[in-house]
């Protein structure tokens, strides 16, 4: 997921920066873009981080 971003919609990918913001795992814009902040949340959400 982390590394293939472009494979998910736009509306898919801000659906899940929303979750990471709840789950106080991402504090940055709901824009759809996945940079590196983002890919670290994704990691620890899964257990990677």
């Amino acid at each position: 997921m982390r590394d293939n971003s472009d494979n998910w919609s736009p509306t898919f990918r801000k659906a899940l920066q929303r979750h990471l913001v709840e789950q106080k795992l991402y504090s940055g814009p709901i824009d759809g873009g996945f940079g590196l902040q983002k890919q670290s949340a994704i990691d620890r959400i899964f257990g990677f981080g």
